[in-house]
């Protein structure tokens, strides 16, 4: 079974947003879907707690290293014949069942619906948060100046 790489890295790209979305920014714009879309969703793994490592890599480049332990949350639902999964750091086992249950329903026939609907509210959110962090980091940025002696 072949795998196409576009479809792979799309699928990665909405599992990163529904990752990084806040559990009430999720539940707000896909609750009011998941009733009509999910009649027969059964969970296949129930979203549980556990560990996973954290590597880092020295200058971006180098070996990598173990940085430690990470708590996450992981679930797995069927849609029909769709099975989705949904993984979240820390202890959130609402927010992984739905990102679950948005995962399958991104992979079905609705999709651009899905996107419509659900992931782009969530990318307009993850960019108004990603703006508010750089302008609190840009606010505090030091400016150096070099002084050079004249002889």
């Amino acid at each position: 079974m072949s795998v196409d790489p576009n479809e792979q890295q799309q699928r990665q790209q909405w599992l990163r947003l529904l990752a990084c979305s806040t559990p009430n920014e999720l539940a707000s714009v896909l609750d009011p879907l998941i009733d009509a879309f999910t009649g027969d969703a059964d969970l296949l793994r129930r979203p549980e707690v556990g560990l996973a490592l954290v590597t880092g890599r020295v200058g971006a480049t180098g070996e990598p290293f173990g940085l430690g332990e990470m708590t996450v949350t992981r679930c797995v639902v069927q849609l029909a014949d769709t099975i989705g999964v949904g993984y979240v750091r820390g202890r959130a086992p609402d927010h992984a069942r739905r990102i679950a249950i948005a995962d399958a329903l991104l992979q079905g026939d609705r999709r651009s619906e899905i996107v419509d609907q659900v992931l782009a509210p969530l990318a307009a959110a993850e960019t108004v948060r990603r703006n508010e962090a750089s302008d609190g980091a840009e606010r505090t940025r030091v400016q150096f100046l070099t002084m050079v002696r004249g002889n």
